[in-house]
């Protein structure tokens, strides 16, 4: 991938390989609750948010290593933001505008969109192994008949032969 300033990163380490990590990546095995989350942008009920901070490297020159990650902490509250002066002399941060995380962050503005192919990995989960959903849904070989396999397990499941 390329960052805005033209640096270009290689998504390299063991979890790229993971097809865990490959299947959260392709939003396929979150709760359900992510999909339909009422709690995304402002409408908050916590003190604190915290996550990923996506696309840093962006938005701030000074930040120079894509690799280390970094995290945001968001302050949601009165009651946060007393807590967040207590801690602020303990911790190193930065503070960014939130137009940042709530523009790069899909999660932080809007529900997670379900893709196609969730609810049939999770009724397959129960009667396959994780090695073969791992295959079938998550490999990156070039397989037609995992394609095919895939797209006839598909159409079973619009047409409700597969729960």
């Amino acid at each position: 991938s390329v960052d805005g300033n033209g640096r270009v990163y290689i998504d390299t380490g063991l979890y790229h390989n993971s097809s865990f990590y490959i299947g959260f990546k392709k939003y396929q095995i979150f709760r359900n609750s992510s999909y339909e989350c009422k709690f995304v942008g402002d409408r908050r009920i916590t003190d604190f948010t915290l996550g990923d901070f996506w696309h840093l490297t962006e938005f701030d020159p000074e930040v120079n290593d894509f690799y280390k990650g970094y995290s945001q902490f968001i302050v949601n509250s009165d009651r946060a933001h007393n807590i967040f002066e207590e801690l602020k002399s303990k911790i190193y941060y930065k503070q960014y505008d939130m137009i940042i995380p709530m523009t790069r962050n899909h999660a932080y503005s809007k529900p997670t969109v379900k893709t196609a192919y969730r609810d049939l990995f999770f009724s397959l989960y129960n009667i396959c192994s994780y090695n073969i959903l791992s295959w079938l849904f998550w490999s990156k070989e070039n397989n037609i008949f995992r394609k095919v396999l895939l797209k006839i397990l598909r159409l079973f499941q619009e047409i409700s032969l597969l729960k």
